[in-house]
């Protein structure tokens, strides 16, 4: 591994308050538009960085769907 750089591409969020937390990271500055809502009861917002790492911000419904495999 060595002369290998490990970079940090992705940062997903899980919010308990899914709503409260959108609104903090708008009130941040952070672009995010209307979440996206399927499956239904899932929610995932990602925003809109020019970074070159993914900001996402999921519920809990979401993560655990991700987590059950």
């Amino acid at each position: 591994m060595r002369g290998k750089r490990r970079a940090v591409t992705q940062v997903n969020i899980v919010a308990k308050r899914f709503e409260e937390t959108l609104k903090f990271y708008r009130l941040l500055g952070l672009d995010i538009p209307a979440p996206m809502k399927q499956p239904p009861g899932a929610l995932h917002a990602p925003a809109n960085v020019n970074t070159g790492v993914a900001f996402e911000i999921d519920n809990e419904f979401l993560a655990r769907l991700y987590n059950a495999s």
